[in-house]
């Protein structure tokens, strides 16, 4: 088994390069890319050339075990929380029907005027009221990273705070969006973190709504050597991930 580094301009470049001086091709070896390149930069790769199957195999093995360990260590990092049972209350009060009928009726006419056809629910889970919708071509109700979807949130608290005596806040929920957001963003924030670790430096994060702010801080709560914290005005209000020795 040989290892070398190659240099080039790009990293396919480089690729072509340490395959000609191994006098072989891709069958034959393991890249790993240790520098993308720029135009100020050389891209940089380490190629691992294997003389037979049985050293190309126990290598694979070992970079399968290592890539295991990795995985572990990182998850040990960060503070798992543990998702919430969902309990759906089919008893409601008179005040809870009314409020459901309600929003139920001005989303039904908003996605009428925006010509979208879908099924739209009013249902109590775990105590709060969600308006639920499923259908196609419901992308324009959530919009660009949700922030559609979370517009119109606001719209419906706003109608629920104008017609009803109803103190509690009332969600919306599309095709099941804000799962598939929350498990999008948590990925998100582990991957800085690693990275604030590593590097051992603040790192500011894009503007984004308090309910992904909030997912953020919540599973990065309990990390060793970071902290979070939101700076900023809405809209523009952003989270920044912090190193703490």
């Amino acid at each position: 088994m040989r290892v070398i580094d190659v240099s080039a301009s790009s990293k396919e470049l480089a690729i072509e390069k340490g395959l000609q001086m191994l006098g072989t091709t891709l069958e034959n070896v393991d890249i790993v890319v240790l520098e993308k390149g720029s135009m100020l930069k050389k891209a940089k790769v380490e190629i691992t050339y294997f003389e037979n199957e049985q050293e190309k195999l126990e290598f694979q093995m070992l970079k399968e075990e290592k890539e295991k360990n990795k995985q572990k260590e990182n998850n040990v990092v960060f503070n798992e929380i543990e998702k919430e049972e969902i309990i759906e209350r089919t008893e409601l009060t008179d005040e809870e029907t009314q409020v459901i009928n309600k929003l139920v009726d001005f989303v039904k006419h908003i996605c009428e005027i925006m010509e979208i056809e879908c099924d739209i629910k009013g249902k109590v889970l775990n105590n709060s009221i969600y308006v639920i919708i499923d259908g196609e071509k419901t992308g324009k109700l959530i919009g660009y990273h949700g922030t559609t979807l979370h517009s119109l949130q606001v719209l419906l608290n706003a109608v629920v705070k104008k017609n009803f005596d109803y103190n509690k806040k009332v969600f919306i929920d599309i095709e099941g969006y804000k799962e598939r957001r929350k498990e999008t963003v948590e990925a998100f924030a582990k991957k800085m973190a690693m990275k604030v670790l590593k590097e051992k430096r603040n790192l500011k994060l894009e503007p984004m709504n308090s309910y992904e702010r909030k997912i953020i801080h919540t599973i990065l709560q309990a990390t060793e050597h970071i902290s979070t914290h939101s700076e900023g005005e809405e809209p523009n209000r952003y989270l920044v991930i912090e190193y703490i020795k």
